[in-house]
């Protein structure tokens, strides 16, 4: 994932950002994004609203801007927490990342 800064100063470091990023996911992996997704718990400009919708971008978050269920980790939620130290008895990492993925591969089938 690349996302840039939504506190650069003017929309041109913003698309800037975001190509640097793109470009280094090409050369490192030999792929084109093809899906874009910005997460801001500050919220959105408005130029970043125009920039989302200005790019090619093949996919699209069928559930609108929401994680999978079991995942929010707000206050007050009973989300199941990813424990990743291997020493404790609640170990669940291998559990959390399949059920993220299975939820994931649900949302775009």
């Amino acid at each position: 994932m690349c996302m840039h800064d939504e506190a650069a100063p003017h929309y041109i470091d913003m698309i800037d950002q975001t190509t640097l990023g793109h470009r280094f996911i090409k050369a490192e992996f030999n792929i084109t994004p093809r899906i874009g997704w910005q997460i801001d718990p500050f919220g959105h400009s408005a130029v970043q609203v125009y920039l989302l919708g200005a790019e090619t971008f093949a996919g699209a978050f069928p559930e609108a801007y929401e994680p999978p269920n079991g995942f929010y980790f707000e206050v007050n939620d009973d989300s199941p927490i990813v424990q990743d130290d291997i020493n404790l008895f609640d170990y669940n990492v291998q559990d959390r990342v399949q059920y993220f993925v299975d939820a994931a591969l649900a949302q775009v089938s």
